[in-house]
């Protein structure tokens, strides 16, 4: 899953953005994540979450790698340097996804 860490100016605070399941090719391809790799504001309609409890079928998350496969936010939130009461939000719609993609910088 690809999650962006982004400053909230609303909350004057970071979050997490959620912006769902991508290809794990995504991660090694440097000429695409350049090409999404951008600054500046935006606006996304989202919603919030809380952790996930995994199953016994999900495989265990590795931060040290950056592989999520569940959601566990203070976890998250530490690995690339944030507060573990970050909160995480999940956007909305795809077109979301798009504005998002377009000025922000993603953390794989």
């Amino acid at each position: 899953m690809l999650v962006t860490p982004l400053h909230s100016d609303e909350w004057n605070r970071p979050v997490l953005v959620n912006r769902g399941w991508v290809p794990s090719t995504w991660r090694s391809d440097t000429q695409f994540r350049q090409q999404w790799e951008t600054s500046g504001t935006v606006s996304l309609e989202a919603v919030t979450r809380v952790s996930e409890d995994p199953s016994s079928f999900v495989p265990q998350n590795n931060p040290k790698t950056g592989e999520w496969f569940w959601i566990d936010i203070p976890t998250m939130a530490t690995a690339v340097g944030l507060p573990a009461d970050t909160p995480l939000v999940e956007v909305g719609c795809n077109f979301c996804l798009c504005v998002i993609a377009e000025n922000a910088r993603h953390c794989l």
